[in-house]
């Protein structure tokens, strides 16, 4: 059996890598190796973490670039036009990395992921989000994309050979033969011997018992998962905040505690705007990871406007309160939609 190594271009990457490599290895007794892109902000923390921390399942972590990829691809029109020598001629210097491995990615859109697919034929993706439970027709860029011999993403690839997704159940007919379930549930659902390794993930993520003990209140308590809708120019940052705020007073004034939890890749400083009776995580550690946190809290209720990672938390009731919320947001989600994802290439 191959040893495995996981391509992360997220913080939600990091966590699911891990889990899967510690059940890999407590099955069958072989390490994984870790990669970490610059998608993620302050990765060479994370690398120096991870090798400090030394994980008994993981062997080897790596960082690997893939936006300064794209840039390097955007100075320079040919570079486009003949795409895969372009990007196998970039990569060349890592495929040592990569050979003799089983690979797993969690985006098949990105350079890196297409230079694995490109070079070894069959890799596994990972669900990254809704966007692989989507029905894709073929768009103009598509026809493009064959024409140049770049893989399509979301799975449709010939290079994808398997597909791990949470909800098997709810994938499209036309890649239903490579899905298999990635079942989060039982990945996270560790016992009292793994309780080294969950001191190992909370201390990855710098949630140390010190920053935990202040979670302890008695009071019924909501958790709000904030979305990045001023990033992605779907509304103004001001409407974004008012949109919050609302949602904040309605459960301050139910004699709720309210916790905050920023998307990664929100620039907002929420504690600017809101008062000390709101608790705002950290943005840079994965939601799930809330899931071991029940010593210190369980949430009665969990709620946003219509991120999927809600599913992901295992206490509480769930409130998705839709798109509806804002007139503007929900008309400009649904016209980001119907563009092609691939913004790549």
């Amino acid at each position: 059996m191959k040893n495995s190594i996981y391509v992360c271009y997220t913080l939600y990457h990091l966590y699911i890598a891990l889990l899967k490599a510690y059940s890999h290895f407590n099955k069958f007794g072989i390490k994984s190796d870790i990669v970490l892109t610059d998608h993620i902000d302050n990765a060479d923390f994370f690398l120096r973490q991870l090798n400090e921390i030394k994980f008994d399942f993981i062997d080897k972590v790596f960082f690997v670039p893939d936006k300064l990829i794209t840039n390097n691809i955007n100075k320079n029109i040919y570079n486009k036009f003949f795409y895969k020598r372009f990007i196998m001629n970039e990569y060349k210097g890592y495929s040592s990395l990569f050979n003799d491995k089983e690979i797993f990615i969690f985006l098949d859109i990105t350079n890196l992921s297409r230079f694995l697919m490109f070079k070894y034929k069959k890799v596994n993706l990972i669900e990254d989000g809704y966007g692989i439970y989507r029905n894709y027709n073929v768009s103009f860029k598509d026809i493009i994309k064959n024409i140049l011999g770049i893989p399509l993403g979301w799975g449709r690839s010939k290079y994808i050979s398997k597909i791990y997704v949470n909800f098997p159940d709810k994938i499209n007919a036309k890649i239903k033969n490579k899905i298999l379930h990635l079942n989060l549930a039982e990945l996270e659902n560790l016992n009292k011997k793994d309780i080294e390794y969950v001191k190992k993930l909370l201390n990855l993520f710098n949630l140390n018992e010190k920053h935990l003990n202040n979670l302890r209140n008695n009071k019924n308590s909501v958790l709000i998962l904030t979305q990045p809708f001023s990033e992605s120019n779907f509304i103004s940052e001001e409407e974004k905040i008012i949109l919050y705020q609302q949602i904040i007073k309605k459960y301050l004034k139910k004699g709720f505690s309210v916790f905050l939890k920023p998307h990664p890749r929100e620039k907002t400083e929420y504690s600017n705007f809101f008062s000390k009776d709101v608790f705002i995580f950290r943005k840079d550690f994965p939601i799930e990871i809330i899931n071991f946190l029940s010593d210190f809290i369980k949430f009665d209720i969990v709620i946003s406007v219509n991120s999927t990672s809600i599913n992901n938390i295992k206490n509480g009731k769930k409130i998705m309160l839709g798109l509806s919320i804002n007139e503007k947001l929900k008309i400009n989600y649904n016209k980001f939609l119907q563009l092609d994802l691939n913004n790549e290439f």
